[in-house]
Formats: C-alpha cells, sequence, structure tokens
C-alpha cells in the first residue's frame, strides 16, 4: 500500500490516525502493531513468517542479553554476537547471495553448489532497514545504553512500525522507547503531522516525478536504448539528465521521509529528521552530514566508532599507527559497506569508494592546511572567504552529479557510457533541438527545485511570520494552499502511473 496510492491517502491513513485517537493507550497500541503488519504483508506478503521470525529473535536475544549483563557480560556479548550474527546472514541471505554466486560463477566459469536455489531468492521488501533497526537494538542492550523491553509488543513496533518499516528513517529504540511511554498526541501535532505527510506526497508527485521521467528518457538516449532518438546524448544534455536525476533522488527521498515523519507526528511519535538541506554544502563530509542523516548516524555509531577504537587499541594508541591513519582506515571500511548497504553490485562499490576518496581526501588537505598554518604560527581558525565558499560549493555539486551517474545507471559499462557523453565523447556535439525543448519545459520547475533545495523560502517564510499583518494572511490562507497541494497530488496520482520510491529497492 504505497503512500501515493488512492487508498492509502483518502483511506488507511485516516482510518488508523482516527482509531488510534479513540482507543485506550495499550488497545492503541496493539492496533498500531496489527496495521503495521498488514501494512508490510500487503507490500510483501510472502515474506511475513521472515519478517515475524526476525523480530521475535531479537526480542529473545535483547531478553537474554539483559539477564546476563550483570553478572556475565561475556556471555551477553556472545548473545549479542550471534543476534548480530543473525542478522546480518539475513541480509547477506535476501540481499546479497545471488550476486555474489553470479560474479563467482561468471568469473570463475563454473556452477556453484545450489545455484538453482540461490537464483530464485527474492529479497524482503526493506530488508536492509528493519535488520539495521534490529542490530542497533540489540547492540544498545548490550552496551547498556537502553533495557530490553519484557513486553514483545513493543519490540514489533519498533521494528514494523508502518511509517518508517519501507524506507526509513533509521530510528534508534532509545529515541523511540521514550515517545512510547507517553504517546501524545494534540490538535496542533495532528495538523503540524498532516502538512508535513502533505508537503512531502507533494515532493514526490509534484516535483520528483516530473524529473524523473525527463531524467529516464535521457538515459536511455545516452545509452542508446531509446527508441526515437539514436546515437547518444549531447554533452548539454548529458548534464541536465543527471541535474534532472539528483532533483528526483533528493525530492523523492527527502518526500517520503516527510510523509514518515508527519504520519510518526500523527501518532505522537518523533521520527528523526533524514534531511538537511545537503546541496547547499560545500565539502563531501559534509554533504553527507545532511544527506540521509540517520543512515549516516547508524553507520558512523555502530561502525566507525568501535572500529576506530579497536584500531586505535591495537595501534597502542595511536603510537605504531598515525591517528589520521586509522582514521582513514576505519573510513574505508565505512564508505564500503555504506556503498554495498545500497545495493549488491560493483557499482554501489565504485560509489562508496568515490565517496571515500574525496572525503579522505579532504581529511589529507585539512591536516596539510594546519601543519602549513602551524609552521607559519598563522591562527588555526579562519573565516572562509565568499569566494572560497562559492568554489567550494562548485566542488561538491560537481561531485555530486558526476558520482549520482553511477548509482543511477543500470551497470558500470551504463555510467562509462553516460559519463562519455558529459564530457563530449561520444561525438553527438554540444546540444541538439530536443535539449533546448527539455531544457524550456523544466525551467520553472528547475528553479523551483533549487529553491526548495536551500534554507532560502524557510527562511523568508519565518521572517514574513513575524509581521503581524502578514501572519494573519498566513495562518488563514496555509490551510487553503495545503488543501490545493493535497489535490493536485490526488489528481496525479488518480491520473498517472506514479513510480515507487527510489530507496525502497534499497
Amino acid at each position: 500500500m504505497p503512500f501515493t496510492s488512492l487508498l492509502f491517502i483518502l483511506v488507511a491513513l485516516p482510518v488508523v490516525i482516527i482509531i488510534d485517537r479513540i482507543l485506550k493507550p495499550t488497545i492503541a497500541n496493539i492496533f498500531l502493531a496489527v496495521f503495521s503488519l498488514f501494512f508490510y504483508a500487503w507490500a510483501d506478503l510472502k515474506s511475513i513468517p521472515l519478517f515475524l521470525a526476525v523480530i521475535a529473535i531479537n526480542y529473545l536475544v535483547a531478553l537474554l542479553t539483559s539477564k546476563l549483563i550483570p553478572n556475565h557480560k561475556k556471555m551477553a556479548s556472545f548473545a549479542t554476537f550471534i543476534g548480530v550474527a543473525a542478522n546480518i546472514g539475513v541480509l547477506v541471505y535476501f540481499k546479497y547471495l545471488k550476486w555474489i554466486y553470479a560474479e563467482f560463477s561468471g568469473r570463475l566459469g563454473i556452477t556453484l553448489p545450489f545455484s538453482g536455489h540461490v537464483n530464485n531468492i527474492v529479497a524482503a521488501v526493506a530488508v536492509s532497514f528493519f535488520t539495521f533497526h534490529a542490530v542497533s537494538f540489540l547492540l544498545d542492550v548490550n552496551w547498556g545504553i537502553v533495557k530490553a523491553p519484557k513486553n514483545p509488543l513493543t519490540v514489533l513496533i519498533y521494528i514494523a512500525l508502518f511509517p518508517k518499516m519501507i524506507q526509513g528513517p533509521i530510528m534508534r529504540y532509545d529515541d523511540f522507547h521514550k515517545n512510547m511511554i507517553n504517546r501524545s498526541v494534540s490538535l496542533d501535532d495532528i495538523q503540524a503531522g498532516a502538512s508535513r505527510f502533505i508537503i512531502g506526497l507533494s515532493k514526490k508527485l509534484i516535483i520528483a516525478t516530473p524529473f524523473g521521467v525527463h531524467a529516464d528518457r535521457i538515459y536511455a538516449i545516452a545509452n542508446n536504448t531509446d527508441s526515437m532518438i539514436t546515437g547518444g546524448a549531447p554533452v548539454a544534455m548529458a548534464w541536465l539528465g543527471t541535474f534532472f536525476y539528483c532533483m528526483q533522488l533528493f525530492f523523492d527521498f527527502s518526500g517520503y521521509s516527510d510523509m514518515a515523519i508527519g504520519i510518526g507526528q500523527m501518532l505522537g511519535i518523533k521520527i528523526p529528521q533524514n534531511f538537511n538541506y545537503p546541496y547547499i554544502s560545500k565539502r563531501v563530509a559534509e554533504f553527507w552530514r545532511r544527506w540521509h542523516m540517520s543512515l549516516g548516524e547508524w553507520f558512523k555509531v555502530y561502525l566507525y566508532t568501535p572500529l576506530f577504537r579497536i584500531f586505535l587499541k591495537q595501534s597502542n594508541n595511536g603510537k605504531k599507527i598515525p591517528i589520521f591513519w586509522i582514521d582513514v582506515f576505519a573510513l574505508l571500511v565505512l564508505w564500503v559497506m555504506v556503498g554495498f548497504w545500497h545495493g549488491a553490485g560493483l557499482k554501489y562499490l565504485v560509489c562508496g569508494l568515490a565517496w571515500f576518496s574525496l572525503i579522505a581526501g579532504e581529511r589529507f588537505f585539512d591536516m596539510y592546511e594546519k601543519k602549513r598554518r602551524k609552521k607559519l604560527k598563522l591562527p588555526q581558525k579562519k573565516a572562509e572567504k565568499l569566494h572560497q565558499k562559492i568554489l567550494g560549493h562548485i566542488y561538491l555539486i560537481v561531485a555530486v552529479l558526476l558520482i549520482q551517474v553511477i548509482f543511477r545507471a543500470n551497470t558500470l559499462a551504463d555510467a562509462g557510457n553516460y559519463l562519455k557523453c558529459m564530457f563530449g565523447l561520444n561525438g553527438a556535439g554540444f546540444t541538439s533541438q530536443y535539449t533546448k525543448m527539455m531544457f524550456g519545459d523544466m525551467a520553472i520547475l528547475s528553479l523551483i527545485a533549487i529553491a526548495l533545495s536551500t534554507p532560502l523560502l524557510a527562511f523568508l517564510y519565518e521572517m514574513v511570520k513575524k509581521i503581524k499583518p502578514l501572519h494573519g494572511i498566513i495562518t488563514v490562507t496555509q490551510p487553503f494552499i495545503l488543501a490545493g497541494m493535497l489535490l493536485i497530488d490526488i489528481s496525479i496520482t488518480s491520473t498517472v502511473v506514479v513510480n515507487p520510491f527510489l530507496y525502497q529497492q534499497f
């Protein structure tokens, strides 16, 4: 039941919110758990036994770990290790095993045992997200950050909560549990949550969808799979295509996150923010602090920090190996894992390594600059000049446009073809009449998208609200604007085939 379907928008969501508010808290939690399972079953009925098994195993392992921690810490850690390994095993089996078999079979030229079975594996919906929720839950219990709940319903809701289940944001159990203790909802929460949901829905349908249609067409032209235009994409068209895709990806994914956060707010559950204007960044490291924030936080807490501490201990607190290189190696492992988290395939590894290379390069530059300023006895911190900010932003945007070509392409070969188009190596020239027509069609929407990708409009909105006469006008007109946006969304989803959210495949 996609968030963009009329069934969800007009029936399921209003009914769930109303029933959740009518029922007593304990019964409401049971209802929320049942609906969340129903929501998952609607998306992937065959994987419900697996989904329930994962929830049950993690509940039991967490309970066992909590009982062992006071007197048997090593046994508690071993129980956690088994639980985490089981979750990772589920992820590897359903998401990566088919690709691993295909790679080995193709390179070795042999048929591996159980190939027939492996080739029939179908990935469970949202397996990356629910296993990551489960792993963080077990580790937090083992680290003493949270206590394992005695009520299995709590774990079920945490892992299966329908707004965030399919594609996040990823939520830590501690934050979830604080919400569940007193899941109160006011009328203001309902209004704010509904507004956030409509804004997210509009991001997907009004902005992301047209960008996606044009991006798909340009990528097809670039790879000579378009039925009407042959010869590859001109330079201008290729750059336009990756820009369209970056806009599609941002508004598609941030739109879903807004919808999830809005639903959570209407249910009295504060789901974490996932985006903070990533395209205004001036460095790649900053970009990833603003993009898919919940995933970045997860990898930082549960992979990078433990790895850094282990490497630091092994190097005798930096005496054998400089701390800088420990940091770089931990980053390398992290970005390889981030790449593969997004999917099984070499293109995801290449994307991860590309992001790592740029971030490591930024670390090298910072280290060099720090030593240089120290040697010259200059202040370590200085305000960036305007031209430095502009150059940093250009560097970031170009890096994103290029790496997202690899991320979007079906294969590395397709990515290579597309990059050739971007740099004029395919002989298709610089521009074309169709490029100009497409640019004209999308110019206004592109300007709107660029503005919405910055905090400018939000800043102006807050400034205008402080002016009393205008604040009154906004208060009166805002519900009508949101209602108009919702009507447009309903019109689109009832007349156009809306593609699934992009991150649902991960």
